[in-house]
């Protein structure tokens, strides 16, 4: 006697919850938030070690500082 199959289950595939899909969206967008923030304070970090060494305690220096390295940032991402 041929043995018979036993009826198959059917496979129930389980939609993604919301919490998982926005999970997915948002984690590269943090990746590059915490890129562009990391960018962010090391250029401010430089900058303040920079006007220290300089012998400049004062904000407006710093501020001068910044703002120099932010327009050149800029500068050369116009240049690609």
């Amino acid at each position: 006697m041929a043995r018979q199959k036993e009826p198959q289950k059917p496979v129930r595939v389980r939609a993604p919850t919301i919490p998982q899909t926005t999970e997915r969206i948002i984690q590269p967008i943090n990746k590059g938030l915490n890129k562009i923030l990391n960018i962010i304070r090391l250029v401010i970090g430089v900058c303040f070690q920079l006007s220290i060494l300089a012998g400049f305690t004062s904000c407006e220096r710093f501020l001068d500082c910044f703002g120099d390295v932010v327009d050149y940032f800029f500068s050369f991402i116009q240049f690609f």
